[in-house]
């Protein structure tokens, strides 16, 4: 009997999906904020949500795997 070859998927851990998930949302205001008002102010909110990236980290726990319960 042979296996069926498994769809490769992109897997990101949490915290990946955490990092996207903020990039992806503060783009997309940018992107707004430019549509709405032009490139100065876009620019100027792009450069304090990436100064605010640096100043206030999140830790997103991922569970140990090494770590059993009974």
């Amino acid at each position: 009997m042979t296996r069926k070859p498994r769809k490769r998927r992109l897997g990101l851990s949490k915290a990946g999906q955490a990092r996207a998930g903020w990039w992806l949302g503060w783009l997309m205001v940018a992107a707004g904020i430019y549509l709405a008002f032009g490139l100065p102010p876009a620019l100027m909110t792009f450069g304090v949500v990436f100064a605010l990236t640096f100043l206030v980290l999140h830790d997103v726990e991922e569970p140990d795997e090494e770590v059993r319960t009974r």
